[in-house]
């Protein structure tokens, strides 16, 4: 293997590891404001609200629909990074077992 294919592939490893590394930031920095919306609501909303009985009951159903509702976009773009960073993974094995196949002596 040539140097330069050394630095090539060197470069694409950063490159990879540098767009994972951003991609789990920003899928945690939603994960923090969801945590935070929830604590905001809860501590500002929720809690001066002394309620009793069906009241208490409602709103308690309340805040399970609106964490539900409001983690689903969340969950659903983390799934989705962490699904492309597998195919992705398993497109570049494919390439390579494919160089492999073409470079075997007969």
């Amino acid at each position: 293997m040539s140097k330069t294919n050394e630095w090539t592939e060197l470069k694409e490893t950063i490159r990879l590891f540098t767009v994972w590394t951003v991609s789990s930031l920003i899928d945690s920095s939603f994960l923090a404001l969801w945590v935070t919306i929830q604590w905001v609501v809860s501590s500002k909303v929720v809690t001066p609200l002394i309620l009793t009985g069906i009241d208490q009951l409602v709103l308690t159903i309340f805040q399970i629909l609106f964490a539900i509702s409001t983690l689903a976009p969340v969950a659903n773009t983390i799934y989705r990074d962490i699904r492309i960073m597998i195919l992705r993974t398993q497109r570049k094995i494919r390439s390579e077992i494919k160089i492999g196949e073409y470079n075997e002596p007969d």
